[in-house]
Protein backbone atom coordinates (compact mmCIF):
# COMPACT_ATOMS: atom_id res chain seq x y z
CA UNK A 1 0.00 0.00 0.00
CA UNK A 2 1.60 3.31 -0.86
CA UNK A 3 1.15 5.58 2.27
CA UNK A 4 3.75 7.18 4.46
CA UNK A 5 4.15 8.88 7.17
CA UNK A 6 4.83 12.80 7.28
CA UNK A 7 5.98 14.10 10.33
CA UNK A 8 5.34 18.42 10.60
CA UNK A 9 5.78 20.47 13.27
CA UNK A 10 1.71 20.15 14.21
CA UNK A 11 1.04 17.07 13.44
CA UNK A 12 1.98 13.43 11.80
CA UNK A 13 0.15 12.67 8.15
CA UNK A 14 -0.83 9.69 5.89
CA UNK A 15 -0.24 10.88 2.33
CA UNK A 16 -1.78 8.89 -0.34
CA UNK A 17 -1.78 8.95 -3.65
CA UNK A 18 -4.53 8.44 -6.87
CA UNK A 19 -5.06 5.74 -9.04
CA UNK A 20 -6.08 7.91 -11.57
CA UNK A 21 -7.16 5.10 -14.12
CA UNK A 22 -9.57 4.07 -11.25
CA UNK A 23 -10.81 7.08 -10.37
CA UNK A 24 -11.72 7.77 -13.72
CA UNK A 25 -13.54 4.25 -14.42
CA UNK A 26 -15.48 4.98 -11.46
CA UNK A 27 -16.25 8.50 -12.93
CA UNK A 28 -17.08 7.09 -16.17
CA UNK A 29 -19.60 4.56 -15.01
CA UNK A 30 -21.23 6.98 -12.71
CA UNK A 31 -21.34 9.81 -15.16
CA UNK A 32 -19.99 12.48 -13.42
CA UNK A 33 -17.46 14.83 -13.75
CA UNK A 34 -14.35 15.93 -11.90
CA UNK A 35 -16.61 18.77 -10.81
CA UNK A 36 -19.01 16.94 -9.49
CA UNK A 37 -17.00 14.38 -8.03
CA UNK A 38 -14.89 17.22 -6.40
CA UNK A 39 -18.44 18.59 -5.26
CA UNK A 40 -19.50 15.66 -3.73
CA UNK A 41 -16.54 15.23 -1.92
CA UNK A 42 -16.69 18.52 -0.82
CA UNK A 43 -12.82 19.46 -1.83
CA UNK A 44 -11.48 21.16 -4.94
CA UNK A 45 -11.21 19.69 -8.45
CA UNK A 46 -7.65 20.65 -7.87
CA UNK A 47 -7.22 18.52 -5.14
CA UNK A 48 -8.34 15.49 -7.05
CA UNK A 49 -6.02 16.47 -9.69
CA UNK A 50 -3.20 16.87 -7.41
CA UNK A 51 -3.95 13.08 -6.52
CA UNK A 52 -2.96 12.00 -9.82
CA UNK A 53 0.32 13.71 -9.65
CA UNK A 54 1.31 13.72 -6.41
CA UNK A 55 0.60 12.62 -2.79
CA UNK A 56 -2.60 14.19 -0.99
CA UNK A 57 -3.31 13.58 2.55
CA UNK A 58 -5.58 10.33 3.62
CA UNK A 59 -8.43 12.26 4.61
CA UNK A 60 -8.90 13.77 1.19
CA UNK A 61 -8.65 10.13 -0.29
CA UNK A 62 -11.40 9.07 2.05
CA UNK A 63 -13.65 11.66 0.92
CA UNK A 64 -13.53 10.67 -2.50
CA UNK A 65 -13.91 7.04 -1.72
CA UNK A 66 -16.99 8.18 0.53
CA UNK A 67 -18.61 10.28 -2.56
CA UNK A 68 -18.04 7.61 -5.15
CA UNK A 69 -19.50 4.72 -2.41
CA UNK A 70 -16.50 2.40 -2.62
CA UNK A 71 -13.34 1.39 -0.32
CA UNK A 72 -10.79 3.44 -0.04
CA UNK A 73 -8.43 0.19 -1.27
CA UNK A 74 -9.54 0.88 -5.00
CA UNK A 75 -8.49 4.34 -5.69
CA UNK A 76 -4.97 4.33 -4.36
CA UNK A 77 -2.24 3.65 -6.51
CA UNK A 78 -0.12 0.61 -5.22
Amino acid sequence: MANYNIKNKWKETKIMKLNKYAVEMLRARRCITTNQLANNAKVSAVTIRRGYENNIDAVCVGKFAKALNINVEDIIQE
